[in-house]
């Protein structure tokens, strides 16, 4: 029998349940009840909370932009890694987009959610954006974040969108509870499936190895590079906290010295042409 897992879940009102009648109808607890059905020891923990938006996950302490909320420290990625989970599942479908925040902003808070969880040894799997009755400046927001996801975090990122939109990329009746957001029964089923079709407790065990067998960047106080891959890459440094301290472009090796932040563990994304790393990276003084 393979190993349990334990699986925490942050997000809004559709990982909170909302719309589904009874509650043991809502997509999580589906999930849930399937994980316990391979293994009685599996379990999924939810912080969803109606409302919340990518900033409120953020981890504890990050620094947001003005006129932005800060992370929830009782519903973000912080509380989440405190109850040692194997996966993390973010699903915040529509209230970034709601607020009129572009696409960039909310991969950047995926972003630092997920290198937080990485510091942590934890793989995170971010859930699409949902149809909902949207102006067209939203709507667009959502199809552009949509697709942004599934290029950028898959094998890690579920596909909520496809199995609820029509194809004006409207709630479809069939899954949707009736206010123009949320969804009901038959929707939090679909999203049960997308998420089944993750496989996350043998995906857990992929990724694992994967980071295992991830090249190691040496220790320093300054970035040294090896060629990873051919062509231009960008590079994004975060710290411990998620802060991006680095962002530029360039052809590898590289090396850059500066970085800003004190001595300490730091994550290194390293993307381009059909390549994309994650990689620690120790920081001396």
């Amino acid at each position: 029998m393979q190993k349990p897992v334990r699986i925490a879940v942050i997000g809004s009102s559709t990982a909170a349940g909302q719309g589904a009648e009874p509650t043991e109808k809502s997509w999580v607890n589906l999930y849930r009840a399937y994980l316990k059905g391979q293994h009685p020891e599996n379990d999924v923990i939810n912080l969803g909370l109606g409302g919340l938006q990518t900033f409120q996950l953020l981890p504890t302490g990050f620094s947001v932009p003005p006129k932005r909320p800060v992370p929830d420290p009782e519903r973000n990625i912080t509380k989440a890694l405190l109850f040692q989970p194997d996966a993390v599942i973010v699903n915040a479908p529509s209230n970034d987009a709601a607020a009129f925040y572009g696409p960039e902003e909310q991969l950047q808070n995926f972003d630092a959610i997920i290198h937080a969880a990485q510091m942590a040894g934890v793989p995170v799997w971010i859930g699409t954006t949902q149809p909902r009755e949207f102006s067209a400046v939203q709507i667009d927001i959502q199809i552009r974040l949509k697709d942004a996801i599934l290029s950028r975090y898959a094998p890690r990122a579920l596909n909520f969108w496809d199995c609820l939109a029509t194809p004006k990329n409207l709630p479809d009746p069939r899954f949707a509870l009736g206010d123009g957001a949320h969804l009901n029964n038959a929707g939090h089923a679909r999203v049960f499936e997308q998420v089944k079709k993750g496989n996350l407790p043998e995906a857990i065990v992929a990724w694992k190895k994967q980071m295992a067998l991830s090249p190691k960047l040496p220790a320093g106080p300054e970035l040294n590079i090896p060629q990873l891959t051919q062509g231009k890459v960008q590079i994004e440094v975060y710290d411990a906290l998620a802060q991006l301290r680095y962002r530029g472009t360039g052809v590898l090796p590289m090396k850059i010295p500066n970085i800003r932040g004190r001595a300490g563990q730091y994550w290194v994304r390293v993307a381009g042409t059909n390549f994309h790393r994650l990689l620690p990276w120790t920081k001396t003084a």
